[in-house]
């Protein structure tokens, strides 16, 4: 129980770290003309910004943990990558344009769902040809098995 606690406790420190504004964020991402404090069109804030973050977070694999979505991961990288989901949302990104730049920055892998293309096909193909082989592999057995029983039965009463 005291673990399962501390978890939650530190998944919500991890996005409510960054939604307080207190992630880091490179100098050089910041647009020159802007004022401190201002956005350049307005975005989502309070609960809908932070369910959004979330929604957001659960889609896309931390860099560091790859078995883990942001939302789960407590690495750096996966509090700052959370930060820059806040601070895209609060500038009135949608989902589709933060997902697309992650993409863009960290390659296909960060997506928990990628885009089926050349690449990724045979990764959305593979569970169902599986499944397809093993379902004729049964059938056949089935099918060999009755066979063989039905000779015997034949051979007994012959």
């Amino acid at each position: 129980m005291y673990i399962t606690k501390r978890r939650i406790f530190r998944k919500a420190l991890g996005l409510a770290v960054p939604a307080l504004g207190v992630a880091a964020v490179r100098a050089e991402d910041a647009p020159a003309n802007q004022e401190p404090g201002k956005t350049g069109k307005t975005g989502l804030s309070g609960p809908a910004l932070q369910e959004e973050a979330i929604r957001i977070s659960k889609l896309l694999r931390c860099p560091a943990s790859p078995n883990l979505t942001l939302y789960e991961s407590e690495a750096a990288i996966a509090s700052e990558l959370k930060g820059r989901i806040f601070m895209m949302l609060r500038e009135g990104k949608s989902r589709d344009e933060i997902i697309r730049w992650m993409i863009e920055r960290y390659g296909e892998q960060i997506s928990y769902m990628p885009d089926v293309n050349a690449g990724t096909a045979p990764l959305w193909i593979a569970p169902w040809a599986a499944l397809v082989v093993a379902g004729g592999l049964v059938f056949w057995r089935m099918r060999r098995k009755k066979a063989v029983a039905a000779k015997a039965a034949d051979a007994t009463h012959g």
